[in-house]
């Protein structure tokens, strides 16, 4: 059940972050985003989001930036992959 990953992160950031001056710094990098929602504010974590350019492709700048990932981009990486166009097309129609 994919549900389980993320509940699984955020149970182990938010175990973390509540250790106070004995939690260990600690780098998460994810693609769910459904931890924002459980998360909540007043725990010290900072989130980062990796800066790009989207056109016809996507450009990573390989730069991180303050702030929270707004779009997994799951739809131009399967462009990029190859996936078939009627595929892709179906997937933004669920989106």
């Amino acid at each position: 059940i994919p549900a389980d990953g993320a509940a699984i992160l955020t149970a182990l950031l938010k175990y973390l972050a509540e250790k106070g001056d004995n939690a260990p710094r600690t780098i998460a990098i994810t693609h769910f985003h459904e931890i924002y929602q459980h998360l909540s504010v007043d725990l010290p974590i900072k989130w980062c989001t990796m800066d790009f350019i989207e056109g016809d492709q996507v450009t990573f700048l390989f730069k991180l930036i303050s702030g929270k990932v707004q779009s997994s981009l799951g739809l131009s990486c399967a462009r990029k992959a190859g996936i078939p166009s009627e595929v892709i097309q179906r997937a933004e129609e669920l989106t």
